[in-house]
């Protein structure tokens, strides 16, 4: 009975986290919305964002001034600092700027994430648009003497957020959920979702609470919850 409990407690504690922001932000399930995102519904619902400050969970509106600008990612080391900026159709760039001040743009192409993982620095890069849709992760290496970059692996759709735990990074696509698992010095890439509830529906950003995910997109936010065996189920909550 004591074990039941110890599993029990975490997955009832995140259900309580998550239903409480749902509560606040007054989200209830509905059926998922479908099908392309017509100017009607562009205009009449909202783009939900998810976050966590202090280990809780905030969910709410983005101003539409956002949705349309420039997206950038920052990352700073040792006096070193890495912007990159992902300007949709029109490219972005990786740049390196020095403690003595000196510029470098180490690569061209649409940056989504700058992310810090087991002591490496990682780039999340990709694109979907007319009819493009890809991505790569990248390992940055040598930073401070040589820069240079190691592709880690393809993705399979367009990322638009990532996070990480102890041993993984997750990162949203425009039509799925996938992770990189680091196993005797390695990844392998695992493929959570595909074609999931949030294809083209524009999701923005992710968050992980025990075994459940939260993806934050247009009109409103789905649940992804790990139900075992390899099951996920996903939840619709929106206006």
């Amino acid at each position: 009975m004591l074990l039941i409990l110890l599993i029990l407690f975490p997955l009832i504690a995140s259900a309580g986290k998550i239903d409480d922001a749902l509560v606040r932000a007054g989200l209830t399930e509905k059926q998922p919305p479908v099908g392309d995102i017509t100017k009607e519904r562009f205009v009449k619902y909202d783009f939900y964002r998810v976050e966590l400050k202090d280990n809780k969970l905030f969910i709410g509106p983005i101003d539409r001034s956002e949705v349309h600008t420039l997206a950038t990612s920052e990352l700073q080391f040792d006096g070193f600092k890495l912007v990159g900026t992902d300007k949709g159709e029109w490219g972005g760039d990786l740049t390196l700027y020095s403690p003595k001040g000196k510029t470098q743009v180490l690569l061209k192409g649409n940056i989504n994430k700058i992310l810090r993982f087991r002591n490496s620095i990682y780039v999340i890069t990709g694109l979907a648009h007319m009819g493009e849709n890809r991505g790569n992760v990248l390992k940055l290496l040598n930073l401070e003497t040589n820069p240079k970059i190691e592709r880690i692996t393809l993705l399979p759709a367009a990322p638009v957020a990532a996070i990480t735990d102890e041993n993984n990074i997750y990162i949203l696509t425009i039509d799925g959920l996938l992770s990189l698992e680091y196993q005797d010095d390695d990844f392998r890439l695992r493929i959570i979702a595909n074609n999931a509830p949030w294809s083209w529906q524009l999701p923005n950003s992710l968050v992980k609470i025990d075994n459940a995910f939260i993806v934050g997109m247009h009109s409103g936010v789905i649940v992804v919850r790990d139900e075992g065996g390899g099951k996920f189920s996903f939840r619709f909550y929106g206006k």
